[in-house]
């Protein structure tokens, strides 16, 4: 009997557990269990020999940079319509991270068809484009936090470049006044352990953009499409950066999942963008036909009516007299007799 009494206290000390409780312990528990999987599906990839071959890896880089610069495109239209200077950030740091991957691209294919390249060594543009990439997410959250929006969209374009331009200097410089370029160590357990300095700047970005979400949540606003996707390719980075420090040369299993997420975050940030644009397009198109006050349908939205009526009523009365010419000229073809002899 008191085993039972300890089994049913238990159980109505669970039931008594409010709700954001039993969330957050799902979410630490969801967390944990991905953490497991991600760390066994590492050491099975480094264990192995399944690797890929240095054409995969040039098409990923091709495709990233390519998805990059259409992220840009767009993140440019953003700041247009809506004065993001987010957006405005993330685009030049999208358009410098894929130039600096696709001049990686050239070197590393010139060291493939010279045979000078050395597996251990670590491209110096994929530390490059990646802790920029990091730095500029991390500065377009001080931005966006601690800078009011000041509605001045040449100024906010010169304060942005000049941020992009800072960032990318003091990331290239910093990497270039290094002792000793990166190189993995297949001996150690991180074998790139330059590549955590990315992940932890990713993770503090990730950090961020979870509270901003939770902010929202809290105000009982619901987060926009380009703010989850935000978060996503926060996460993915650290997935991304954690996967390349575990890899022991280039070209292997954890060095290819590496690029497979990065590639992936790319995908997910510009179909988020891609998304989010509909939306605000969706939104813009139905105030410029409804009353802000009433909510009715405005001088505008009846004229489009009307247009549209119109337009229906000219396809019709077409279709109806084009009906009746050819049913007369049938009728003519048939009765050719008839008609000559006037009976």
């Amino acid at each position: 009997m008191g085993g039972l009494g300890c089994i049913i206290g238990f159980l109505r000390g669970r039931s008594s557990v409010s709700a954001p409780i039993v969330q957050k312990r799902a979410l630490v528990a969801s967390g944990g269990a991905f953490l497991l999987l991600f760390l066994v599906a590492l050491f099975y990839l480094r264990q192995t020999t399944v690797a890929g071959s240095s054409q995969s890896y040039l098409y990923l880089e091709v495709g990233g940079t390519l998805l990059s610069f259409c992220y840009a495109a767009n993140a440019l239209v953003r700041f247009r319509g809506t004065h993001d200077r987010t957006a405005l950030i993330l685009a030049f740091g999208f358009v410098l991270s894929g130039l600096f991957e696709t001049v990686g691209c050239f070197g590393l294919n010139d060291s493939l068809a010279s045979d000078a390249l050395t597996l251990s060594r670590i491209p110096m543009g994929w530390m490059v484009s990646r802790t920029l990439l990091a730095v500029l997410l991390l500065a377009a959250i001080a931005v966006d936090r601690y800078m009011p929006t000041a509605r001045q969209p040449s100024k906010e374009t010169a304060a942005a470049l000049l941020v992009v331009a800072l960032a990318a200097y003091m990331t290239s410089a910093a990497f270039l006044a290094a002792p000793s370029a990166p190189v993995a160590h297949a001996g150690n357990l991180l074998s790139r352990p330059w590549d955590l300095l990315p992940a932890g700047l990713f993770l503090i970005a990730a950090v961020c953009f979870w509270q901003r979400l939770k902010s929202d949540k809290d105000k009982k606003g619901s987060a926009s499409l380009f703010d989850h996707s935000l978060f996503i390719v926060a996460s993915l980075n650290v997935v991304c950066h954690a996967s390349a420090a575990f890899s022991r040369q280039l070209f292997d299993g954890p060095f290819f999942l590496a690029e497979l997420t990065k590639t992936l975050s790319y995908v997910v940030m510009l179909s988020g963008a891609l998304l989010d644009q509909a939306r605000l397009f969706e939104q813009v198109r139905s105030m410029a036909v409804t009353d802000s006050l009433t909510g009715l349908a405005n001088y505008r939205r009846l004229i489009s009516v009307l247009e549209a009526e119109l337009d229906r009523n000219w396809t019709v009365r077409a279709a109806r007299t084009a009906r009746s010419a050819s049913c007369f000229w049938t009728w003519m073809a048939l009765r050719p007799s008839t008609i000559n002899t006037g009976t």
